[in-house]
């Protein structure tokens, strides 16, 4: 009996290739973020995470692009970029007009500990961030399909229920701010990713940098602190 059904075939092994060289990249570029490696588990997610995102966008145009490369550039590393002002004590995270999941899925994979609410008014980003979370196993996320306003009317336990509210591209950043101070608990923190040079705010806070490892130009951030009781 002739054996070769198992046999890699070229194509095959190009494909392993090229995802072996995009799991080197996200690895390297997460580290100098989180300050550590990776897991395998962690770094399964995101190959999973990925895929998942490429299927939908043949029919769904959820990002940008559907380069590779450019999602973990522009999406995940960038989504982790939000750790750094994760404060230490916290516990809830909203992720306020999350679109396909940027940054809450990529904090949810690397913060099993912390609770992620991803909030999405839009029907189909909406249901595909339901996806991810059953395909992903993140039983730390869950995804509220309402706008801000709607979510605070039907959903009260929300009202001041985060530590940190975080948002990208989401609007111009004085509406994004007076959407999400609601959510924020006494001493809870809203962070923004902003432009590459730094606007006029109008809000009380400030902007702050970060380093993507894959870009020149450091990242900005607009951060809020809401006072202590």
């Amino acid at each position: 009996m002739r054996r070769g059904g198992n046999r890699p075939t070229p194509r095959n092994l190009g494909r392993r290739a090229a995802l072996g060289d995009l799991d080197i990249r996200l690895a390297a570029g997460a580290r100098p973020i989180l300050e550590r490696e990776l897991s395998r588990t962690e770094r399964a997610a995101f190959v999973t995470y990925m895929e998942l995102l490429l299927t939908w966008q043949r029919i769904y145009r959820l990002v940008g692009s559907s380069d590779r490369r450019w999602i973990i550039d522009e999406l995940i590393l960038d989504s982790l970029l939000f750790v750094r002002f994760l404060p230490a004590r916290a516990r809830s995270v909203l992720d306020l007009g999350s679109g396909a999941g940027i940054p809450g899925i990529p904090l949810g994979i690397v913060r099993p500990m912390v609770r992620f609410t991803l909030l999405e008014a839009r029907r189909r980003r909406a249901s595909f961030l339901s996806a991810a979370i059953r395909a992903l196993e993140l039983e730390n996320t869950e995804v509220i399909p309402l706008r801000a306003e709607d979510a605070l009317d039907r959903r009260s336990e929300l009202k001041a229920g985060f530590d940190l509210v975080v948002s990208r591209c989401a609007g111009e950043l004085q509406k994004v701010a007076r959407l999400a101070t609601p959510f924020l608990a006494a001493g809870g923190r809203l962070v923004v990713s902003g432009p590459p040079e730094p606007q006029e705010a109008h809000v009380h806070g400030r902007w702050m940098t970060v380093c993507h490892p894959s870009k020149v130009q450091p990242r900005t951030f607009f951060v809020l602190d809401s006072p202590e009781a």
